[in-house]
């Protein structure tokens, strides 16, 4: 009788089988770590991270007390170089960016504004003065004149309709607000991956901070909580969810591509961290809470946030009753008529400036309003502003 057959494999075999594969797992790690030292040499890092730490409920916010100095860079052979812009960042001791700490609970006669939103709202790129909510204290205190005014700039980089909520529900009826500006969108449609900070989650921002407001859920935190943070903050993990990204058509370049004329009518939202629909219901109940909390609601459609979630303002608006401010209808006018915003005398140190640029980035027309594709700039702030004030408090009629 033949003995069965047997399925392993001879020893020298095996030997040759396990060699190899130790060949390719060790040329693998080597290109892997070859990638990440070029990516460390020419992208700029993002040094605002020093100024965060996580959160068991928003996933991450910033340092109350950290101040320092943000640098904005060009993509450069060597990421020390090439400076576009550096300013200071100041967060005080509520988490705001601001020069100074708010009076809890608001002092009487005061008309505080609250503005919540991203890093489009929290000045990406610019010093404090020429951020919007700095720029809408000065013109609202212009225009209520003899009533102390109080703007409070409650942006944070990288955040979404969904944070939005959950840090409003914290600290709306503590802030006292007469009204609430919110600005958010561009975070919302980026692929549920795409977060400024943190271990990569593939979970959308409403699964990962699920609740309701008054009844929020921790974060459920992973294993190995601590390496799979350093690991996803390696370029080449970022890269690799990119090209992921691209091949799900969920490219998260699509929005510069759009400002730039491109189209973005083919892409997918289905696995964006906010989808449309949980836009329009996130912003809902952020106009819902700030009525029950006194504040008047106004929303602003964003410059750079995709066509699909800027087509759920008028619905929002009908059903919330807020006030819809088109910020980018108002940086495409500009953009549309560049020689009528030049002609502006306020603008003028701000042009002189823009003209001594060697390379002005971003080129052309864009950077007469844009720090980059996607955040205003002085000018692009102050256009937004002179209607966002008329809004808030409207000139007197003759």
């Amino acid at each position: 009788m033949n003995a069965p057959a047997s399925n392993s494999l001879p020893p020298a075999r095996s030997r040759r089988r396990k060699s190899i594969l130790l060949r390719i797992a060790l040329v693998g790690a080597a290109t892997l770590v070859l990638l990440e030292v070029v990516f460390q040499l020419v992208l700029p890092p993002f040094e605002y991270v020093s100024f965060t730490q996580s959160d068991d409920y928003l996933f991450v916010r910033f340092i109350p007390g950290k101040e320092g100095e943000f640098k904005l860079r060009r993509p450069s052979i060597l990421n020390s170089g090439s400076v576009l812009s550096s300013y200071r960042v100041r967060i005080n001791r509520q988490g705001l960016r601001a020069e100074r700490d708010y009076h809890i609970p608001k002092p009487a006669g005061v008309y505080r504004v609250l503005c919540l939103g991203d890093s489009i709202t929290f000045g990406w790129g610019l010093p404090l003065s020429e951020t919007w909510p700095e720029l809408l204290e000065t013109a609202l205190s212009a225009r209520l004149m003899g009533r102390r005014v109080e703007v409070i700039n409650a942006g944070y980089p990288g955040y979404t309709t969904r944070q939005g909520l959950i840090w409003l529900d914290r600290e709306l009826v503590r802030l006292e607000p007469d009204a609430v500006v919110v600005e958010f969108g561009f975070n919302d449609s980026l692929p549920s991956w795409f977060r400024t900070r943190g271990p990569i989650r593939l979970e959308n921002d409403q699964t990962l901070m699920a609740g309701d407001p008054g009844h929020w859920v921790p974060i459920r935190r992973l294993p190995l909580e601590p390496l799979a943070y350093h690991l996803s903050e390696t370029f080449t993990a970022k890269f690799a969810l990119i090209i992921y990204s691209m091949l799900k058509n969920q490219n998260p370049t699509y929005a510069a591509n759009e400002t730039k004329g491109g189209k973005e009518s083919t892409r997918s939202y289905e696995w964006a961290r906010v989808p449309p629909a949980d836009y329009r219901e996130n912003l809902i109940l952020i106009a819902s809470r700030c009525r029950k909390a006194g504040a008047r609601p106004v929303l602003v459609s964003a410059w750079g946030t995709p066509e699909a979630y800027r087509a759920v303002m008028p619905e929002v608006a009908m059903v919330s009753g807020a006030t819809v401010v088109y910020q980018s209808e108002i940086i495409m006018q500009a953009l549309a008529h560049p020689a009528e915003v030049a002609a502006d005398p306020r603008f003028q140190t701000t042009i002189a400036r823009l003209k001594k640029e060697p390379n002005p980035f971003p080129p052309g027309i864009y950077c007469l309003v844009l720090v980059d594709y996607l955040h205003p700039n002085f000018i692009g702030n102050t256009l937004f502003v002179d209607r966002l004030a008329e809004v808030l408090a409207p000139s007197p009629r003759p």
